[in-house]
């Protein structure tokens, strides 16, 4: 999938979604999306939207989703924060899609993702930790505000 998906990215992702569901079809999904991301952010973006889009029940594609929201996610996390809630329906993962997009938009506007986090179905536990800023994630969002200036 990695490999496809450097050279035709649609058609590698369109052949995972024909594969059984499991950690495999997971794990080549991330890898198959994280490359296409790479290479081409705008048309991987739109893809994954027209996707989330067609309705139904893409839980195939929610590690693309988390990856996408993540890579959004210092820049317009409110965005991303939307995005990956409204498209993942495993609960796991989506406390991870989550969980990073909501922390870069508590170091920006801490009020509106508390807000935010309140009003989520997420259990007490799991709002305390996604409200927790690792100090590593504090230092790449303030490498990424400096690199913007």
């Amino acid at each position: 999938a990695s490999r496809w998906a450097k050279y035709d990215p649609e058609a590698a992702m369109a052949w995972l979604a024909t594969l059984p569901p499991g950690l495999e079809r997971d794990d080549a999904v991330s890898e198959g999306f994280r490359h296409w991301l790479g290479n081409d952010r705008l048309g991987a973006g739109e893809w994954l939207r027209a996707i989330a889009n067609q309705g139904g029940d893409p839980r195939w594609v929610e590690p693309a989703v988390a990856l996408y929201s993540l890579r959004i996610s210092a820049e317009s996390p409110a965005e991303a924060v939307a995005f990956a809630y409204e498209n993942m329906r495993d609960p796991e993962l989506r406390k991870a899609g989550v969980g990073n997009p909501v922390r870069y938009w508590l170091l920006q506007d801490e009020p509106a993702a508390l807000a935010w986090l309140a009003e989520s179905d997420f259990d007490e536990k799991t709002k305390g930790k996604i409200a927790t800023i690792p100090a590593g994630l504090r230092a790449n969002y303030e490498r990424f505000v400096k690199k913007r200036e």
